[in-house]
């Protein structure tokens, strides 16, 4: 007996590609953005209150920085140059205890370092500290 020519016979089965793993992914990607969407409509705005160190107020004021450059020239926190003079000036307004930082190129001769530092001591003032490394104040 003949038959006619049929692509399924009763031993094949119609290839099908399954969708669980897919309506999982959709499902898993859909619940992921119900939750994270209303988090980005609903936040709260927190201002913090500012931190004391030792009962103190932190306050910029309190520390003294000048930067000097390879040719031994001082400046400014605001990038103004100045001489070692009105650096003196700056700094003997503050109180003893006020620590004094200097920034300086490691380029910088030895020689003008020291004799800020020297110069500082003498006036009195023993929070004095150096930090070197390569800075550019030029703008």
């Amino acid at each position: 007996m003949l038959t006619g020519y049929s692509p399924f016979h009763e031993e094949d089965e119609p290839e099908s590609i399954s969708l669980t793993p897919l309506i999982d992914t959709v499902l898993v990607l859909l619940l992921i953005f119900i939750i994270a969407t209303p988090s980005l409509y609903n936040t709260l705005d927190i201002i913090l209150p500012y931190g004391t160190v030792h009962g103190e107020e932190n306050d910029e004021k309190k520390i003294l920085c000048f930067a000097m450059d390879k040719k031994g020239t001082i400046y400014t926190k605001k990038h103004e140059q100045i001489t070692l003079e009105r650096a003196v000036k700056i700094i003997s307004t503050s109180t003893k205890e006020t620590p004094i930082i200097l920034f300086s190129d490691k380029d910088a001769a030895c020689g003008h370092l020291i004799e800020f530092i020297d110069t500082v001591k003498n006036l009195g003032y023993h929070n004095v500290y150096c930090k070197t490394k390569k800075i550019s104040l030029q703008k």
